[in-house]
């Protein structure tokens, strides 16, 4: 269980570099029927933004912990696959208008999206292994994803 958490949050979005996306520099989760109800909301729509890179896109753009992103450039964002093919097609500098719920109240922002950092490039395959402490990191492919049962739309940063 241990494992599959550490490998779920250190899960990386990898994409070639000749087919960078715009980089928006959010760590995402799932808005569920669990989590909607912990935050107290009927609305199961749209996907919660878990963190927010310093001085990256989401920040420069207004993005807060907490928000419920519900609209993307336009797109209606309905859940995780929905973001991911808005995120898929974006492309670095491109300019986004977005909507969010934040306690309560739709919040209209612009994104301008960046670049991916060396820092959150993970190569396709890519591990990291650290035996004194017993962790070994790997980018989750398919693969991995079926073999250790996980879900996709579980976690993801961009």
């Amino acid at each position: 269980m241990l494992t599959t958490a550490i490998v779920g949050l250190l899960a990386l979005w990898a994409v070639p570099a000749a087919a960078e996306t715009g980089f928006m520099g959010l760590e995402v989760q799932v808005f569920d029927k669990k989590v909607a109800k912990i935050l107290g909301q009927n609305n199961q729509s749209g996907v919660l933004v878990k963190n927010v890179a310093m001085g990256e896109a989401g920040a420069i753009a207004g993005f807060r912990r907490g928000d419920l992103i519900v609209k993307l450039d336009g797109s209606k964002i309905k859940n995780f696959e929905s973001l991911l093919k808005v995120v898929l097609r974006s492309k670095p500098r491109q300019k986004m208008p977005v909507e969010v719920l934040r306690n309560g109240r739709k919040v209209k922002l612009t994104l301008v999206t960046g670049t991916r950092p060396p820092a959150w490039k993970v190569n396709k395959g890519s591990f990291a292994n650290y035996p004194s402490i017993g962790i070994t990191i790997a980018a989750i492919t398919k693969k991995v994803r079926e073999r250790f049962a996980l879900r996709w739309i579980a976690w993801a940063s961009w």
